[in-house]
């Protein structure tokens, strides 16, 4: 007999990628053909509504932070996971060159959703392979027991401007204006770590650095 909560799990979980692939895809349309036309456009009345579609886009982008994560809050099931399986889970991912755990002992636990928390890792591996120089990256897991977190460094030498680093977790920005190319980029992990009370911040040279909180 099926599980009644994982189906209702994976049913979510659709629901949820189906919105968020709708939404990048009317975004993404509405702002690079309004973005296209204003190139082109050379009557000024014309060019001051383009531009009002132009700020509406951006307010829409702020909208779609706000309703990744809280629609997520609502359809992501969390549950108490040993780091040691996410180690294990993080090693079968693509391009990583090297993974090192410190003081990783006694095992700890943290209350996360696997899947979607190897997504998310992937995510953010898919952003430092496409931008940096040197890649693959470097990952370095460390539990620091007298902070009661978990924190994973994602290495890279990447180094981006101010502007960047401001707007890189917003929806469809890293992608868009820094890859090239039109998925939802770093909002949605952005949104489930912080689902998770946890911390993901970027720094120059250094790349991301991910603080989970240990579960009692």
């Amino acid at each position: 007999m099926p599980n009644a909560s994982k189906e209702k799990n994976s049913s979510s979980d659709d629901f949820l990628g189906l919105l968020v692939h709708s939404y990048n895809n009317h975004l993404a349309a509405m702002m690079g053909f309004t973005e296209i036309a204003l190139l082109e456009c050379r009557q000024d009345s014309l060019r001051d509504r383009l531009n009002t579609v132009v700020s509406s886009g951006i307010e829409a982008v702020d909208l779609g932070n706000h309703l990744l994560a809280s629609i997520g809050r609502l359809q992501i099931q969390m549950s108490q996971i040993e780091l040691a399986c996410l180690v294990e889970e993080i090693k079968t991912l693509e391009k990583v060159s090297f993974i090192e755990s410190i003081g990783l002992q006694p095992k700890p636990t943290v209350k996360t959703n696997l899947i979607w928390f190897k997504d998310c890792i992937g995510d953010l591996l898919q952003f430092v392979n496409g931008y940096a120089k040197q890649k693959p990256p470097k990952i370095l897991i460390e539990l620091k027991s007298e902070l009661e977190i978990i924190e994973i460094r994602i290495k890279s030498d990447i180094e981006l401007t101010d502007d960047e680093s401001r707007n890189l977790f917003q929806p469809f920005y890293s992608s868009r204006q820094l890859l090239d190319t039109k998925d939802i980029g770093l909002a949605k992990a952005n949104g489930f770590f912080g689902q998770m009370h946890s911390t993901l911040i970027w720094k120059n040279n250094q790349g991301f650095i991910l603080r989970i909180p240990i579960s009692h």
